[in-house]
C-alpha cells in the first residue's frame, strides 16, 4: 500500500489519508534554534502495524535533512523510534538526547 505523505507547514504536521483513515504527525517549530519538536503522532486504529507512524517519521527526517533542522522527540512513538534508529539519527538529534 502506497503512503502519500502531505506536509502542512501551515499546520505543522505530516499528515497521510488511506482509506477516509487520516494518520498525523505534528510537530513545533523553533527557527532560532532550528528545530522541530515532535509532539504527537495519531495513527487510526484500523491503520496500526502498517508502518504509517514510521513513515510519516522517515518523511519528516528527509525534511528535516533538507532543511537543516535538528529533531527534538517530545511523543513516546517519536521517542521510541529515535532509540531504535540512533545510529541513523546522529546526525540530527541533539546532543543531550538519552541513547
Amino acid at each position: 500500500m502506497e503512503k502519500k505523505i502531505i506536509h502542512d507547514i501551515e499546520k505543522r504536521r505530516f499528515i497521510t489519508t488511506i482509506d477516509t483513515h487520516v494518520a498525523e504527525l505534528i510537530y513545533e517549530r523553533d527557527e532560532l534554534q532550528r528545530t522541530l519538536s515532535f509532539t504527537h503522532t495519531f495513527v487510526p486504529k484500523a491503520l496500526e502495524g502498517q508502518g504509517v507512524g514510521r513513515a510519516l517519521v522517515q518523511e519528516a527526517i528527509t525534511y528535516m535533512r533538507s532543511e537543516g533542522y535538528t529533531m527534538v522527540p517530545v511523543c513516546p512513538f517519536v521517542i521510541a523510534y529515535a532509540k531504535k534508529n540512533i545510529k541513523t539519527l546522529e546526525d540530527i538529534l541533539p546532543q543531550d538526547f538519552e541513547r
